[in-house]
């Protein structure tokens, strides 16, 4: 047992040329079956309707491979987050703003203890590039396709899912009126969106978190065969987000 574990988690594609023959493999999903190690665009395109699974990078230190260097920023954090256009299959770099709450921490502690480790750490989807394009198939909505700043109207949003807690960047689809979507009426608001692709905002007005109907579902469910309260359930889903270290899981209680 113990050694078909260490297969697990040794990838005999890990550090190879991917099977697209352009990146490095170096990130693998957790969540997919039979999932092997890809590279990083590869991993995206993989994942563009799967925008939860969870996703790991391996640490790489040491290497001076430009594939490496991403893999360095998708583990360390924000510091300069890239966002794919699917529509392009292109990266464009974004700035995080440095006071921003609602960014997570990072992993970054964790590898310092060991430095020179290979290993698979955790990191995200939305760290690697993802964002969540409401309301055409993943892909950008076209009025955003001449926006002079394509990095513009990204929201950071915190969901609640089955496999954990996940903070994630959404941006809304602009078809309709405009008006509608800056008064938050109408069915082109980003709550009215959230609630169209299974996603039940906590609030109306500006969206910060929300959860998914399947986590909703989970949690009647479990009402239904004994006594949960909602407390214990979140603190699980958290736990699920960081199995060691809890207080790394994004919280939010608005």
């Amino acid at each position: 047992m113990q050694s078909i574990g260490y297969q697990r988690q040794l990838d005999k594609h890990t550090g190879q040329l991917c099977s697209c023959k352009v990146g490095i493999s170096l990130y693998r999903c957790a969540d997919c079956f039979q999932s092997q190690a890809v590279c990083r665009l590869c991993l995206l395109k993989q994942h563009l309707l799967l925008p939860f699974h969870r996703v790991f990078v391996w640490s790489t230190m040491g290497s001076d491979s430009a594939d490496a260097d991403r893999a360095r920023r998708d583990r360390t954090g924000w510091d300069r987050v890239p966002v794919w256009q699917p529509d392009d299959e292109e990266f464009v770099e974004q700035e995080a703003a440095s006071n921003d709450a609602d960014v997570p921490e990072t992993e970054e502690s964790v590898l310092a203890e060991n430095p020179h480790a290979f290993y698979f750490v955790k990191t995200s989807l939305a760290r690697m590039g993802m964002v969540i394009r409401l309301g055409h198939g993943g892909y950008r909505c076209t009025a955003h396709y001449y926006d002079p700043d394509p990095l513009a109207d990204i929201h950071i949003l915190t969901v609640i899912h089955e496999n954990g807690v996940h903070v994630v960047r959404v941006q809304y689809c602009r078809c309709g009126p405009t008006s509608s979507f800056v008064s938050g009426a109408g069915n082109n608001a980003p709550h009215q969106q959230l609630w169209q692709h299974s996603l039940y905002p906590a609030s109306y007005k500006q969206p910060k978190t929300a959860a998914s109907e399947s986590v909703l579902e989970m949690f009647r469910i479990l009402c239904c065969e004994g006594p949960v309260n909602s407390s214990a359930f979140f603190v699980f889903l958290r736990r699920l987000s960081a199995v060691a270290f809890e207080e790394e899981s994004p919280v939010r209680c608005t």
